[in-house]
């Protein structure tokens, strides 16, 4: 058990899987769910995406920042709430299925957590 995280295109194709990467998962339903974390789908755009990438970058170049823009979330299963080498090996795989992502021309993505 624990959470599980997936990025699929509008037909269902999978995209990007994460394992316990709490603090993306977070900024997701923070952002883009208002806050409602009841493993629901959540309709994302390619600027959010690009938004998503550019804060993961932004931590990974300033790491004393990550308590303001990516916080671990914390939950039940959801894995380590430490910033460690754990969390930033999760914001730098983030940023690699993001740019394959990118690389495509689909505009509109998927994203569900399940725990």
């Amino acid at each position: 058990m624990g959470l599980d995280m997936y990025l699929t295109d509008k037909q269902g194709s999978e995209l990007g899987y994460w394992r316990k990467a709490n603090a993306i998962h977070g900024w997701i339903v923070r952002e883009k769910a208002g806050s409602v974390d009841n493993c629901q789908t959540i309709p994302l755009t390619r600027d959010d995406l690009e938004q998503l990438r550019k804060v993961c970058l932004n931590v990974l170049l300033n790491p004393e920042k990550a308590h303001d823009y990516l916080p671990p979330t914390t939950g039940f299963f959801f894995g380590s709430a430490e910033i460690d080498a754990c969390y930033f090996e999760d914001l730098q795989d983030t940023v690699n299925i993001l740019d394959g992502v990118l690389a495509t021309k689909k505009r509109r993505f998927i994203y569900q957590a399940s725990w």
